[in-house]
């Protein structure tokens, strides 16, 4: 529109065929990193993922479990420290519901009172099971899991 001159009312200022597929383009990146699926073996087995202490530190908890069985106290109490993937975090925020490929990732570390200056209380020492847990519509069949967050337990790894 030039200056001085005036739109008819109900005339929009159409953009140019090729702004719109910039556009669009540019928000494809977005639309992809929305709920990225979690990476499986040839066999369909779960690869854990590596970085998971760099996603969103949701909680940690003593002797917690997402497991049926109750945690086997006989050899010390544990820390359980949540995580979960960064674009289902946002997604819940923008929500409030977990999507669909949310991981949630469960790091259970041994608990200790004997440290160098602590002499009371207890504080986190080794890695002794990670359990991963998948919000998964397509393996919603899968009965090992009983969580209302999620569709199953996809595996414990102990150290």
């Amino acid at each position: 529109m030039v200056l001085g001159t005036q739109r008819k009312t109900g005339d929009a200022p159409r953009m140019k065929p090729p702004i719109q597929v910039v556009c669009l383009l540019a928000l494809l990146p977005c639309a992809a990193a929305a709920a990225p699926a979690p990476d499986y073996t040839a066999d369909g087995r779960l690869i854990p993922p590596s970085d998971y202490r760099e996603w969103i530190f949701l909680s940690s908890g003593l002797d917690m479990s997402y497991l049926q069985l109750p945690p086997n106290l006989a050899r010390g109490s544990k820390f359980g420290n949540v995580f979960v993937n960064p674009e289902a975090y946002r997604a819940f925020m923008k929500t409030g519901a977990w999507p669909d490929k949310t991981v949630f990732v469960a790091e259970h570390r041994q608990a200790s009172g004997k440290g160098s200056i602590n002499r009371y209380g207890k504080f986190q020492t080794e890695i002794v099971s990670v359990e991963i847990h998948l919000k998964d519509g397509d393996r919603s069949q899968d009965t090992s899991c009983d969580c209302a967050c999620c569709d199953c337990l996809l595996g414990v790894w102990g150290f």
